[in-house]
């Protein structure tokens, strides 16, 4: 019996810590999505991108999930390489591998123009969105991102 006792206030103990000092678990793809087309702001053919060597060439995989979209006001000249953008989720306790994927994109973005992308963060999430999205607009998914609570 006293070993039943203790086995049940060690899983209690467990479960309390856990739930006192346990990190948040973050946002996700979908969170974004939603913040930023609850803001009024443009996000088409949302899809995701499998976190596979394929999918991310040269890039970090330190994200766990990924998805992009379309921007269609950006699509609409035939000068425009990247027209979106991409979110990256990270494990909310990947702070490293958040910041060395922004870091990856904003050493390819110094080295040439035609590179540059925008980098957005919020907690877990970053996101890369193309670099021909005007800076007023790149300000309104920020605002949508931090909105995110």
């Amino acid at each position: 019996m006293k070993y039943q006792v203790l086995v049940v206030l060690s899983v209690l103990v467990g479960i309390l810590l856990l739930t006192a000092c346990g990190a948040p678990a973050g946002y996700n793809a979908q969170d974004v999505v939603d913040a930023f087309r609850v803001a009024g702001l443009e996000v088409e053919g949302v899809k995701t991108i499998p976190v596979t060597k394929a999918n991310f060439g040269l890039c970090p995989m330190y994200a766990i999930a990924a998805v992009d979209f379309e921007i269609p006001s950006v699509c609409l000249g035939p000068q425009t390489i990247s027209c979106g953008a991409r979110v990256f989720v990270f494990a909310a306790s990947d702070k490293a591998g958040l910041e060395k994927t922004r870091d990856f994109f904003a050493a390819i973005g110094k080295s040439s123009a035609m590179f540059f992308t925008w980098l957005l963060i919020h907690d877990n999430i970053l996101v890369e969105m193309s670099g021909d999205v005007p800076e007023a607009k790149v300000k309104q998914y920020q605002d949508a991102l931090d909105s995110m609570k």
